[in-house]
């Protein structure tokens, strides 16, 4: 669209345009590209949950007067049963959160 657009006006804009779309990617799969870039630039939507993770893995969870550290699948568990975690399954919230936790970069992951 653009280079037709750039071919019938003669205007640089749109050559620019053109080029700035390569240079991220957005003439080849558009909507992967865009997902790809938001997710880089805002995070993605799972953060809060892997904050929740983070927290009952590295601090604990309060058990009366104490906090017992959870494992990263126990700590999966009990977000993805509290928080309602959205998944076609309880399975399949817990594996998805534990491979996104996991996934991520260690100094990421304790100072969240």
């Amino acid at each position: 669209m653009l280079e037709r657009a750039a071919a019938a006006t003669g205007d640089p804009r749109f050559t620019d345009a053109l080029e700035a779309a390569k240079s991220y990617g957005f003439d080849k799969e558009f909507q992967r590209t865009a997902s790809r870039v938001q997710r880089k630039m805002f995070g993605t939507d799972d953060d809060g949950y892997l904050v929740q993770v983070d927290f009952l893995h590295t601090r604990g969870k309060l058990e009366g007067e104490r906090r017992r550290r959870l494992s990263v699948r126990e700590a999966c568990e009990v977000v993805a049963a509290e928080s309602g975690y959205p998944a076609p399954s309880f399975k399949t919230a817990v594996d998805r959160l534990r491979k996104q936790y996991m996934a991520r970069p260690r100094q990421r992951r304790t100072g969240l």
